[in-house]
């Protein structure tokens, strides 16, 4: 009588614990891209894959020069495929991003989504005319943005990561730039973190190479609109050809 008062206790007891997290939401499952399943569109954790696992849309190229491919050579994140991008610009100056939008209904109870993923400079020709950027949403409609630079912006030091403290109007200037303290080195992995609060309209990072960790203050949202849902991993060249990787790529 005893063991099946506490075997009903204890049942009551995990329905419970179940039950909270369910409400916490802390059972959703995260929007993630590992590109597993390599290249085709069957499905969602491909390149260029299709909508499903939390993904709107399939991966689309924007802008020119970009070309995507799937590897599993020179291992990005734990071995296995990653998607590896290459700018292939011939003249002039060109920028393209990886985008992909991803379902935001979670938002209208948290305000606040986590966005996390792994990424690999592979080329060492990075200078004058060249730009990384990671983004959500486009232009002056982004929320947050870092960049790096092949040439020094606001007296830093070239291929500083750099966080974009946006002034919620759209605007841009150099002098909104924020020196993140770490530098791009080719062929070292960073991690990106970063935190988007919709209803404040701010945003923080946190940036690692496996050695150390350098994390922002809050900062602004470039735009004062809401959340999109696209996510935008880019390059822009100048007159000849970066080769970058990405990977682990998880949206909660």
């Amino acid at each position: 009588m005893q063991n099946r008062k506490n075997k009903n206790t204890l049942s009551n007891i995990t329905i419970l614990i179940i039950g909270i997290m369910i409400m916490g939401g802390a059972l959703s499952a995260a929007t993630v891209a590992n590109f597993t399943e390599g290249f085709g569109t069957s499905s969602w954790d491909q390149y260029t894959g299709k909508a499903g696992g939390g993904w709107q849309s399939a991966w689309v190229i924007s802008g020119e020069g970009l070309f995507g491919q799937i590897v599993s050579s020179s291992e990005l994140d734990r071995g296995g495929n990653y998607l590896n991008g290459s700018m292939n610009v011939k003249e002039g100056v060109k920028e393209a991003f990886f985008a992909r939008e991803w379902d935001t209904s979670a938002l209208k109870e948290t305000g606040i989504v986590k966005i996390s993923w792994k990424w690999r400079m592979d080329s060492r020709s990075f200078g004058h005319g060249d730009r990384i950027c990671f983004q959500e949403g486009t232009s002056s409609r982004s929320t947050f943005n870092i960049f790096a630079y092949g040439t020094p912006v606001n007296n830093t030091a070239p291929r500083q990561f750099m966080f974009f403290d946006g002034d919620k109007k759209g605007n841009f200037d150099n002098s909104q730039m924020v020196d993140s303290g770490m530098t791009m080195i080719p062929g070292t992995v960073y991690t990106f973190t970063v935190t988007l609060n919709q209803r404040t309209k701010t945003w923080t990072a946190a940036i690692s190479d496996g050695k150390k960790t350098v994390e922002s203050q809050p900062l602004g949202f470039r735009s004062g609109r809401d959340i999109s849902g696209e996510l935008r991993i880019g390059m822009q060249a100048k007159a000849k050809i970066i080769n970058f990787s990405v990977d682990a790529i998880s949206i909660d």
